[in-house]
C-alpha cells in the first residue's frame, strides 16, 4: 500500500485526538466525590494520591484527615488553606501498629526522575498517649521531597525521618513542636540515617516538658552512615541535645543556627567519631560559623555532664562562632577530638587548640531569660567576626549580614561592615518586634523596641500569612512610639499572623526599613 505524503500525515496526525494527561487531585474531609477533582473532592487522602497523576499535586482543603499513606511517583501534598490537618494518630483501617513497625503519616519512597516531591502548609498531630501508632510524621526513604512551611506536633520518635542513597532532602521553614513525654523513645525532631544528605534550614525547632530528647540527629546504621547535611539559620531550644553528629561519612555544616538549652540542661552540638578507622563512617567533620550556643548547661551539674559543644574523638572547625559554655573533649577508642577555631567567643583565650578562642567578652544578649538572643548594640562581638564575605548572606532574622555597626561614637551604620560573632547580624537601625495573642482577652498583643540607635515610632499592622498571595490585612493600631500596643481581632481563625512596622521615616537617623516579627501560629 502507499504510504501518505508527508505532508498530509503531518495534517491528519494533528487532528487526532490527544491522549488524556494526568491531572492534581483535590481533598476535602468533607467532600462526597469519587474522581478528586476540584469540583467534587473526595473525602480522603488516600483516594487523593490514588486519583492525582505521577508528578502532580494532591490539594488538601482545611479540615482533618487520619492519615498513614504513601505519597509515591513524585507526587505532592500541599495544603489550600490554612487549617489542613493530618492526624497520624489513628489510622484509616483503625488498626493498631506495631511499636517495632516504622509507621508514618506519609511515606515518601524513591521518586520518578525529573519529578520532585512537595510536601507543604499541612499541620501534622499524633496521639501523644499512643506510641503504638504515628511514629513518625514524614518518613524519606532514598527520594530528594522539598518539606517547607508545616507545622509538626507531639511525635514521640520524630516528626521527619529519612534514609536511603538518594534522600537529598530539603527541610524548610518548618515548626516542629516535640513530644513533651520523656521515655525510651527519645523524642527527636528530625533523624537522618544512612546514604541521606539533606538541607535543613529556617526552622523552629522546640520541645515542652523534660526527659531525654534530640532536635537534630545524624546517625550510623547497620546500612552505613549519613552522607553529610547542611543546616541553615534554624533556631533549637529547650531538647537534650541540639544536633547529635555520630560517624558520618562527609563533612555536616551549620551556618547561622541558634542552638540553646532548656531548665534541665543538656548539650548544643555533639560531634563523634567512634568508628576507629571504620571505612564506612567517621570521617566527617563538622563546621560551624556564625552559630550562637548558649544556656546549653545546667546549674550544680557537674563540668562535663552538660555544655555547648562536645567532641568525642572527632573534628570541630569554629569561624565567627559564639559559645558561651567551654568545648568539651572526650575520647573514644584512643582518638582524641581536635579543634580549629577562629574569629570566635568563648570563656577561655589560653590552652590548648579547643580552648582558644579570640575574645571571652561577655556575649551582651539583649534578654536570654526570654529567649532573645540578638546582641545588644554595645556588645564587643559586633564587628568582630571574619573579615572576608561569608557565603551565607542573611541572619536567622533575614537581616544582611555583613552590616556596618555602631562605631566606637554609637552612630548607626559608621562602623566596618565586618560580620558579627554569632548567629546575629545587629541591624542598628532594626526595631525590634514581638507579638502574642491572649485568648481571654481575644486581642493580639505586642511590643515595639527602639535602642537609642533606631527608629523611635512606627505604624504598627497585623498582617495574615496566606498562602500563595498577599498577607491579608487584618488591624492596625496606628502611628506607635516604642512600646506596648493591641490590635483587637473579633473572631481569630487558625493561621499564621505576624506584626509588621511599615517604612517610616525618624529625624534623627533618616528612612528606617521595614520590619516584621517572626510568625505567630494559631491553632
Amino acid at each position: 500500500m502507499r504510504s501518505l505524503p508527508p505532508l498530509l500525515a503531518t495534517a491528519l496526525l494533528a487532528l487526532a485526538p490527544a491522549a488524556a494527561s494526568a491531572a492534581d487531585s483535590y481533598v476535602d474531609d468533607d467532600g462526597t466525590g469519587a474522581d478528586c477533582t476540584q469540583a467534587e473532592p473526595c473525602p480522603t487522602i488516600a483516594e487523593g494520591i490514588a486519583a492525582a497523576g505521577a508528578g502532580e499535586t494532591v490539594h488538601v482543603a482545611d479540615g482533618t484527615y487520619p492519615t498513614q499513606v504513601t505519597l509515591g511517583e513524585g507526587k505532592s501534598l500541599v495544603a489550600d488553606g490554612d487549617g489542613a490537618v493530618i492526624d497520624a494518630g489513628e489510622n484509616p483501617g483503625g488498626t493498631g501498629l506495631s511499636p517495632f513497625d516504622a509507621t508514618a503519616a506519609v511515606t515518601v519512597p524513591s521518586g520518578v526522575a525529573g519529578a520532585t516531591t512537595t510536601i507543604e502548609g499541612l499541620r501534622f498531630v499524633t496521639d501523644d498517649d499512643d506510641e503504638d501508632v504515628g511514629r513518625y510524621g514524614v518518613d524519606v526513604v532514598g527520594s530528594g521531597p522539598t518539606i517547607r512551611e508545616n507545622s509538626f506536633d507531639g511525635f514521640s520518635w520524630g516528626a521527619i525521618r529519612m534514609s536511603g542513597d538518594d534522600a537529598d532532602v530539603l527541610v524548610a521553614g518548618n515548626e516542629i513542636t516535640g513530644s513533651p513525654e520523656a521515655g525510651n523513645n527519645h523524642p527527636t525532631g528530625v533523624e537522618i540515617f544512612a546514604g541521606a544528605d539533606p538541607t535543613l534550614r529556617d526552622n523552629l525547632i522546640h520541645r515542652p516538658g523534660s526527659g531525654a530528647s534530640t532536635a537534630i540527629s545524624l546517625q550510623d546504621d547497620p546500612g552505613g552512615a549519613v552522607t553529610g547535611a547542611t543546616l541553615l539559620r534554624n533556631r533549637i531550644h529547650d531538647f537534650t541535645v541540639g544536633v547529635d553528629v555520630t560517624n558520618t561519612e562527609g563533612d555536616v555544616s551549620l551556618d547561622g543556627d541558634l542552638i540553646t538549652g532548656g531548665p534541665g540542661g543538656g548539650w548544643g552540638v555533639v560531634a563523634e567519631d567512634s568508628t576507629a578507622g571504620a571505612p564506612d563512617g567517621g570521617e566527617g567533620d563538622v563546621s560551624l560559623t556564625n552559630v550562637t550556643l548558649a544556656d546549653n548547661t545546667s546549674s550544680g551539674a557537674p563540668d562535663d555532664t552538660f555544655g555547648d559543644l562536645a567532641t568525642i574523638g572527632a573534628t570541630l572547625s569554629l569561624n565567627s562562632v559564639l559559645v558561651e559554655d567551654s568545648i568539651k573533649l572526650f575520647t573514644h577508642t584512643g582518638e582524641v577530638g581536635t579543634c580549629s577555631i577562629a574569629f570566635s567567643r568563648g570563656p577561655t583565650t589560653t590552652g590548648d587548640a579547643c580552648a582558644s578562642f579570640q575574645t571571652s567578652a561577655p556575649p551582651e544578649f539583649v534578654d536570654p531569660a526570654a529567649g532573645d538572643y540578638h546582641l545588644s548594640p554595645t556588645s564587643a562581638l559586633i564587628d568582630a567576626g571574619d573579615p572576608t564575605a561569608p557565603t551565607n548572606p542573611t541572619d536567622f532574622d533575614g537581616d544582611p549580614r555583613a552590616l556596618a555597626g555602631p562605631d566606637n561614637g554609637r552612630t548607626c551604620g559608621d562602623g566596618p561592615a565586618v560580620r558579627d560573632i554569632g548567629a546575629d547580624e545587629l541591624d542598628c537601625h532594626e526595631r525590634g518586634i514581638t507579638l502574642s495573642y491572649s485568648k481571654r482577652k481575644d486581642a493580639f498583643r505586642g511590643r515595639l523596641t527602639s535602642d537609642e540607635l533606631g527608629c523611635t515610632q512606627a505604624e504598627v499592622t497585623l498582617r495574615r500569612k496566606r498562602r500563595g498571595r498577599a498577607a491579608a490585612l487584618v488591624g492596625t493600631d496606628g502611628t506607635n512610639a516604642a512600646g506596648r500596643y493591641s490590635i483587637p481581632d473579633d473572631s481569630p481563625r487558625p493561621g499564621r499572623y505576624y506584626a509588621k512596622v511599615a517604612q517610616a521615616f525618624d529625624s534623627a537617623i533618616g528612612l528606617c526599613p521595614a520590619k516584621r516579627s517572626p510568625i505567630l501560629r494559631l491553632r
